[in-house]
């Protein structure tokens, strides 16, 4: 019986080890090109969401920012996918004005998801309509901070 007992415990202390090695791998510490600032970073930020796991893993992660509502975490979140100067110099939400669509990439998937993780009675066209509003003001932010 001692000896069960001896064995469960090491298996539940590797388990501990295990997860926490498991949390360490944050997808903003691994991901050297966040913020993205460039097409090339987007390619590969968009490559890495591909992949259903990793984009499972990266809709909890980016649900753990939070915020007081749903513009404020998308504000929160986007400050640490995209720059403000790079995203409001190459992407509309709908792909007007000769610009690329943000709502075709896989990065819109991501903050829908993890949004809707958070706020459970919030629409998808609220959420679009509050991705569209940081995009539309990115170019000024960007200025501002030159980020």
């Amino acid at each position: 019986m001692v000896a069960d007992l001896g064995n469960r415990l090491v298996n539940l202390e590797s388990k501990e080890v295990n997860v926490t090695v498991e949390e360490n791998e944050s997808m903003f510490t691994n991901l050297e090109y966040l913020p993205v600032n460039n097409l090339e970073g987007m390619q590969n930020l968009e490559n890495y969401l591909c992949d259903a796991q990793l984009m499972q893993k990266a809709v909890k992660e980016l649900s753990q920012i939070g915020g007081t509502n749903v513009y404020n975490f998308i504000f929160r979140s986007m400050e640490k996918l995209i720059t403000n100067k790079f995203c409001g110099a190459v992407y509309s939400f709908q792909g007007r004005r000769k610009k690329e669509s943000f709502q075709k990439l896989k990065l819109d998937d991501l903050l829908i998801k993890a949004c809707m993780t958070i706020f459970k009675d919030t629409t998808l066209n609220e959420i679009e309509q509050n991705i569209s509003k940081w995009i539309r003001r990115c170019a000024e932010r960007g200025k501002d901070k030159n980020v």
